[in-house]
């Protein structure tokens, strides 16, 4: 069973929730380096985009902004590039409120 099946079966979400969660997922698989955690944020967003009640147009729409916040300069102490944060922070965002408003209950084309 995949985790994200499994965590779809004890947790109920929203389909903003879903395609929230989808958004962080992809920004974190596309913000690291390491195959392990791209392969379990790659896992969980196929997860959230099957679960999800929201369009494929709208899932592929999350992608790009994910990008831009990726490419977002944080300042740390440590020096370190803070993408979870970046990612976080999208999931948070305006620009993704604005996507799941505007896709909110349209089909698929």
């Amino acid at each position: 069973m995949f985790a994200s099946q499994a965590l779809a079966r004890t947790t109920t979400y929203s389909p903003e929730e879903y395609l929230r969660n989808y958004a962080l997922s992809t920004c974190i698989a596309q913000g690291y380096q390491s195959e392990e955690v791209k392969n379990d944020a790659a896992a969980a967003a196929r997860g959230y985009l099957e679960f999800g009640d929201y369009s494929l147009e709208a899932h592929t729409a999350v992608i790009a902004p994910g990008k831009t916040f990726l490419e977002k300069t944080y300042g740390s102490q440590s020096g370190e590039p803070m993408t979870l944060a970046k990612c976080i922070d999208f999931m948070h965002s305006r620009e993704l409120d604005a996507l799941i408003r505007r896709y909110k209950n349209q089909p698929d084309q």
